[in-house]
């Protein structure tokens, strides 16, 4: 009766975490409870536990797979950058461009689709500011449907006042890649010629600040981002940084020749706590406070097990309600994993049902879920391992776990503990209830 049920024992005296591994939902329990729920099947009398784990709908199982709501289509606009960026898992330099008829294309699919209430277009490269002529072109055309938005992740140089405004007009999220200070961002972000940007995409900071807009970051971590970690977390805070994600470093394409700069669950576990004192510590002191978004998806998606986010689910969101546009026209399970062979999902003839059809059969087939040590860990339902892309870049297969599982496990085990003693509900790390939570 309790196949589906993991237990995470000895979080203190007396206090133990039940997992149903189908469905995310869990219980904390003292040592009674847990033994009644593991000899279940032993006991004579059953009344209460059969009533506590109603009462959670604890036994439930998950039909089917959720997804967002949203199909997200990430367009490779191009291979093409004037950056080179030591770990670049695109291996982005000079290449192949987007066709614009297949940009357009595309929207006519998502505008006039009805699996799913909103589609949004992302812009992505190489740099997809260098087709910005391009991303212009998608964004007027799409204006004939009112189920699309739009997003970009850019390194910003190209970012000058006349495209933040035209992008800031038409309501386009944008994410800025930046690592830090000089001292970490002129190391690893380089352009062509070996020079630093950080000045550059610096720059474009500023001119966020001077339009008001939140400003979101992505830092790609390595060994050099943990060494110079305090200031980091310092330049986070003197450019007034709303939120920001950490993306460990992997050695795929570009990043296989800086292997040195790789680093290992040990040295991204210090980073994390690191980084996590220093939010709990500035949130709880100054008015300006910081999202950590790592920590904010795990701890959504364990205070809500029904809460969605594509890149924590098994199988993940990629060829589900996720792909990626390639620059030559083709479609992929994943951004990440454009222009590799064996994750194309559809040519330039773009059905999405037949997308749709292709993507899941492959997600089902590539799922954390059919690898025997996944199977058997209770945090399976809040693992960044989940995600197809990274766990390609770091092993090279799909049937292969995350190499980051230890990092992972304790990662986890972190937020599930300042779920329980410090009533974290969020990224911001800071108490918003007087109460402990129970359950879930």
């Amino acid at each position: 009766m309790f196949e589906d049920l993991l237990l995470w024992e000895g979080l203190e005296d007396n206090v133990n975490f039940v997992f149903n591994r189908c469905t995310g939902r869990w219980l904390i329990v003292d040592d009674e409870a847990k033994n009644a729920i593991i000899n279940y099947d032993k006991l004579s009398e059953r009344r209460g536990i059969d009533e506590l784990l109603e009462k959670y709908k604890f036994l439930e199982k998950l039909e089917k797979k959720r997804t967002s709501g949203s199909l997200l289509v990430v367009f490779h606009m191009t291979q093409n950058c004037n950056y080179k960026c030591v770990y670049c898992y695109a291996g982005a330099g000079k290449g192949a461009s987007l066709d614009i008829k297949n940009a357009l294309q595309m929207v006519d699919v998502l505008g006039t689709q009805t699996k799913f209430k909103k589609s949004e277009i992302e812009f992505h490269g190489g740099e997809p500011l260098l087709e910005f002529e391009k991303i212009k072109q998608v964004i007027e055309y799409a204006k004939k449907y009112d189920n699309i938005k739009f997003s970009m992740q850019t390194n910003g140089s190209l970012l000058d006042m006349e495209k933040l405004e035209y992008l800031t007009q038409n309501k386009v999220g944008i994410g800025v890649s930046i690592d830090g200070p000089a001292m970490i961002h002129d190391k690893q972000r380089v352009a062509h010629d070996g020079a630093g940007t950080f000045e550059k995409t610096n720059n474009v900071l500023n001119s966020f600040e001077d339009k008001k807009r939140k400003v979101g970051i992505i830092t790609v971590c390595t060994t050099n981002t943990i060494e110079h970690k305090e200031d980091y977390f310092n330049f986070l805070v003197g450019n007034g940084i709303k939120s920001f994600s950490i993306n460990p470093m992997f050695p795929m394409r570009r990043g296989s020749e800086n292997n040195q700069l790789v680093p290992i669950n040990e040295q991204l576990l210090e980073m994390t706590k690191f980084m996590i004192e220093k939010v709990k510590s500035n949130n709880k002191t100054v008015k300006h406070k910081i999202r950590f978004r790592n920590i904010d998806e795990i701890i959504s998606k364990i205070v809500n097990p029904d809460y969605y986010y594509r890149c924590l689910e098994s199988p993940c969101g990629a060829g589900r309600d996720m792909v990626g546009l390639g620059e030559d026209g083709n479609v992929y399970m994943c951004e990440e994993l454009v222009g590799i062979e064996k994750f194309k999902i559809r040519n330039n003839n773009y059905d999405l049902d037949k997308i749709l059809e292709n993507g899941t059969k492959r997600a089902a087939d590539c799922a954390s879920r059919n690898i025997k040590k996944c199977q058997e860990c209770a945090f399976i339902n809040y693992c960044p391992g989940t995600c197809l892309g990274k766990r390609y870049a770091q092993t090279g297969s799909e049937k292969e776990a995350s190499t980051l599982c230890e990092f992972y496990k304790q990662l986890i085990k972190i937020c599930l503990l300042g779920i329980y003693k410090e009533g974290w509900t969020n990224g911001y790390l800071v108490d918003e209830s007087d109460g402990q939570m129970a359950g879930n």
